[in-house]
């Protein structure tokens, strides 16, 4: 019986996420100003870089220099595979700490299922199989 990629990092029964989590560190832009109703839709910053925590099939955490409030709608644009995709989030988590005399925010979003996000989901699924950290 096969499975798709997707199918295949499902985390196993009982754990609190769906999917498996991957360590990976890597530079991503948000574009705090996707969608009309989004709080930051009249944010004067064009693009934020990110620095990637951890990635899954359904979310990544990130850490950033701007408070993003929650539920507000970002376009992160990532390079996979020689491909960049600009993906449509929902901030989900946000916390302010402290890292070496700076403030930065931890932030957890989640994919909003587009036809963008379609076509990102199966490349991510089989970069994290072959490339991601075993």
């Amino acid at each position: 019986m096969s499975t798709t990629p997707i199918e295949a990092l499902k985390d196993e029964k009982g754990k609190p996420r769906a999917f498996k989590r991957f360590d990976m560190q890597f530079t991503v832009l948000l574009n705090p100003s996707y969608g009309h109703d989004s709080p930051l839709s009249q944010s004067p910053v064009s693009k934020i870089r990110a620095i990637v925590n951890d990635i899954s099939v359904s979310g990544l955490s990130f850490r950033c220099a701007m408070e993003l409030p929650l539920n507000a709608l970002l376009l992160i644009e990532i390079s996979i595979a020689s491909n960049v995709f600009c993906v449509p989030v929902i901030v989900r988590r946000c916390t302010k700490y402290g890292h070496g005399g700076k403030v930065l925010y931890g932030c957890g979003v989640q994919y909003i299922g587009c036809e963008a996000t379609t076509k990102f989901i199966p490349v991510l699924a089989k970069y994290l199989i072959v490339w991601g950290p075993h």
